[in-house]
């Protein structure tokens, strides 16, 4: 039983490994802030356009057919 006691207190003292757990967060949280970014900046591009595309629309006028 000893045995099995050391093996966790080593595992729980151990701190090899940590570093890489670390960047793993980061990768992760900076990956997932820039999908949060990238839906904002494409909503924004697609708003300015339909703002744009519906005004260049009111504008239009259709030809005299005569």
């Amino acid at each position: 039983m000893s045995s099995i006691t050391d093996c966790f207190a080593r595992f729980i003292r151990d701190d090899d490994g940590q570093d890489l757990v670390e960047y793993a967060y980061l990768v992760f949280f900076t990956v997932l802030l820039a999908c949060m970014w990238w839906v904002l900046v494409r909503n924004a591009i697609a708003t300015g356009y339909v703002t744009f595309d519906t005004n260049e629309q009111a504008q239009w006028q259709s030809p005299n057919p005569g």
